[in-house]
């Protein structure tokens, strides 16, 4: 018998492991944590400020009607679909934070991209995380645009 055929465990033990916590395994959630978060807290404490950015103060019910919104916006755009990658190219502010949540609540990944990267480095990230859609400042201004024309209750 080979050192590597002699089994670490005996029958029973093994039974054991494998079956003492089985009950307590919980199901993965469906949206990622960050989301089911956000839902929690905003069903919990909607006009609690959530964030604050410079002089604008968002609460958690309208960061979550934002991000919303943005999912509708970006599952149309890209046509997502769930586990799809979507890069954000943002600045770091009130639309940063609402694009990551509106790409999380439409069941895509998000890619981090900092806008003070050079050209090259954004294509190395480009070519390596083969996102579906890019959130740039221009996508951002022409949603945002897109929902003032439409007269829309939360604009970001």
């Amino acid at each position: 018998m080979l050192l590597k055929e002699v089994p670490l465990l005996r029958q029973e033990e093994q039974e054991t492991i494998l079956t003492a916590n089985a009950h307590e395994i919980e199901e993965v959630p469906a949206k990622p944590i960050p989301a089911v978060l956000l839902e929690q807290l905003t069903k919990a404490a909607p006009e609690k400020a959530a964030v604050v950015f410079e002089e604008e103060v968002v609460t958690y019910q309208e960061l979550y009607q934002r991000s919303n919104q943005f999912a509708s916006f970006l599952i149309q755009s890209f046509d997502l679909q769930k586990g799809d990658r979507v890069a954000i190219c943002l600045p770091k502010d009130i639309s940063q934070l609402t694009a990551l949540f509106g790409v999380l609540l439409s069941g895509a990944a998000y890619v981090p991209i900092d806008p003070t990267w050079s050209e090259k480095d954004r294509q190395v990230v480009r070519n390596a995380a083969a996102y579906k859609g890019l959130i740039d400042q221009e996508f951002w201004e022409e949603y945002s645009s897109n929902v003032k024309d439409n007269g829309a209750s939360s604009a970001p």
